[in-house]
């Protein structure tokens, strides 16, 4: 047999229980989609003028965390996914009037936006300070 069947056939001789009501079809896809980069890019989100001794929770330290991916893959450009927002420390850096937040943000694109590493993370820069009002 040759084609679908044979590979249908192929497959149930590997696990006839897994594929056996399997069905089969090809389609074409973007050869670029193979080339896609993934890539980390560290952000220090600094927040000024907090009360004195302010310490940030766990569960406050989430939602801003949360608040980043979403302002970020509602904002970031169709080719350029975003994979997360997570914490990248181990604890949050504390000054006399406010703190940092030591962030990575992981996204995945085609090589264009990596040719200049600087592309994508310009990108994330200008989108998160267009939305420090939110936070």
């Amino acid at each position: 047999e040759d084609g679908m069947d044979g590979i249908l056939d192929f497959l149930t001789s590997l696990d006839d229980d897994a594929f056996e009501d399997a069905r089969l079809s090809a389609e074409t896809y973007d050869p670029e989609e193979l080339s896609y980069i993934e890539a980390d890019h560290p952000v220090q989100l600094i927040i000024k003028d907090t009360p004195e001794n302010y310490r940030l929770s766990d569960k406050d330290r989430d939602s801003i965390v949360r608040y980043i991916e979403n302002l970020l893959e509602d904002n970031l450009e169709e080719d350029l996914d975003l994979i997360g927002v997570s914490f990248a420390g181990t604890k949050v850096q504390y000054t006399t009037n406010g703190f940092s937040l030591p962030l990575r943000v992981t996204t995945r694109g085609p090589p264009s936006y990596y040719d200049r590493l600087s592309t994508a993370e310009d990108m994330i820069m200008e989108i998160l300070e267009d939305g420090m009002d939110g936070i």
